[in-house]
């Protein structure tokens, strides 16, 4: 996957990716962030962002969907500091059950508010 225009939320990492395959068309979920440690490393720095692409063939080549938002890092309220994170929500495994395709993705954060964390977890994502 190339980098994405100067800006962009994967102009410093267009990284690890999650494909599925829906009989028709390839989708990969992969994890892009505006931020990387210097070269030669290149080491993605939060927020990781899920991101979307299509092809019509696993090997590509990959169409960035940057229209497609399956889900973003959200503040924390003090009320709630387990809810989402504000740092990470990264892609992983898809599954399709019933009509509906879940994918378990992981989240993380902490809560300048309250003092808590760093923390995370695993998340359901849904959509029909």
């Amino acid at each position: 996957m190339q980098l994405g225009k100067p800006g962009s939320d994967d102009c410093a990492s267009a990284s690890y990716g999650t494909t599925y395959f829906d009989g028709n068309q390839w989708y990969m979920f992969y994890l892009g962030t505006p931020h990387a440690t210097a070269a030669p490393e290149y080491i993605p720095s939060p927020p990781y962002l899920t991101m979307m692409a299509k092809s019509n063939s696993p090997s590509g080549p990959w169409v960035k969907e940057p229209a497609v938002v399956p889900f973003r890092p959200s503040d924390i309220s003090a009320a709630n500091y387990r809810a989402y994170s504000n740092l990470n929500a990264s892609p992983g495994m898809i599954v399709k059950s019933g009509v509906e395709y879940l994918m378990f993705f992981s989240w993380g954060g902490s809560s300048a508010k309250t003092k808590k964390g760093p923390f995370g977890n695993i998340g359901i994502a849904r959509t029909k």
